[in-house]
This record gives structure tokens, sequence and C-alpha cells, in this order.
């Protein structure tokens, strides 16, 4: 977990993470300029945004997103969508 935008970019960098869950709202750089950083370096990570934004739904999707959760349903879409993306990664990972 990072405290800001600029040491989440370091830590997802440094990590080389398949999967990074980002909020929108981030002091130093926001979650929607964080994907196209990471997404140079680690082009087949998932990012799934858990935010309380959902006007910014459509344009995350562009940056392709992996999943949209809302904070106000995490209860609920969280577990799955983590679920789907490691999935998803495993799945990957085998046919490599």
């Amino acid at each position: 977990m990072a405290a800001d935008g600029p040491s989440g970019l370091r830590t997802a960098l440094d990590g080389r993470f398949d999967l990074i869950l980002l909020d929108i709202e981030m002091p130093g750089i926001s979650g929607m300029e964080m994907p196209q950083k990471i997404k140079g370096y680690l082009p087949n990570v998932r990012i799934i945004f858990v935010t309380s934004h959902t006007e910014y739904a459509i344009d995350a999707f562009e940056l392709s997103i992996f999943r949209y959760v809302p904070k106000n349903n995490l209860e609920v879409k969280l577990a799955a969508a983590v679920t789907d993306a490691a999935k998803l990664i495993e799945l990957e990972a085998g046919q490599e």
C-alpha cells in the first residue's frame, strides 16, 4: 500500500506486480494518470480501480482497466474482481 501516487508508482514498478488496485483520487499522481505510466513498464498488469468516483468509469475502461469497483459496493464486487483477475493471470501464465 502506498500513501500517494508517486510512491505507489515506485512500488508498482519495483515490485513487478501482476495486479494493482488503485484509487482515482491520490496526492501527487491521480489514478487516471497511473495506468499510462505503469503500462509502459508492465504492459500485462491488471488494474482494478477501487473508488467513489463513478463518473470516471467510462474513461477508466479507455485506459484498459480490468475492473472498476465502486467503494459503496466493495463487499460484493471487490472479491469477485480480484478472483477474476487472478484466474486470468493464472490462465495467461499457463500459456507462456
